[in-house]
């Protein structure tokens, strides 16, 4: 993955570490064009949650918020998957971090994302959300 100096300070600053995702199986190259696709060139982590036929993947894309004291933001995109190739299908707004637990079904995809309770410093959210993207619209509900 291509990570800045200063996207590496934020993610030490901030006592992040890259999330297990697409590293385990595709190339940098094509992580970074996926990245660049989604309007990331500068990131500090990459999620790529393929789907169990391996025909689709949601791939979650984390970025610093340039002048704003380490905050960061992300973008994401549903992916069909052919023959090596990838072809962006939509994009979700989605919101949390470490998205996991993915579930391609015929009319959506639910997922669980790291979201702050209440009481939790914007540092160290505890609680976790779940998510329904609607295949048609691509609006996201939280469940």
């Amino acid at each position: 993955m291509s990570v800045s100096v200063r996207a590496a300070a934020l993610v030490a600053a901030l006592g992040l570490a890259p999330l297990a995702g697409l590293a385990e199986g595709l190339p940098p190259e094509t992580e970074a064009r996926i990245a660049e696709e989604l309007g990331a060139t500068d990131y500090f982590d990459f999620v790529w949650l393929p789907s169990p036929k391996g025909d689709e993947a949601l791939a979650v894309v984390f970025f610093p918020i340039p002048g704003a004291a380490g905050n960061f933001d992300s973008a994401s995109g549903l992916f069909a998957v052919s023959g090596g190739k990838t072809t962006l299908e939509g994009q979700p707004i989605l919101f949390g971090t470490e998205p996991r637990e993915a579930r391609f079904l015929a009319d959506r995809i639910e997922l669980v994302t790291t979201m702050p309770r209440p009481d939790d410093p914007r540092c160290c959210p505890t609680g976790s959300a779940h998510w329904v993207i609607d295949r048609q619209t691509m609006d996201v509900t939280k469940k």
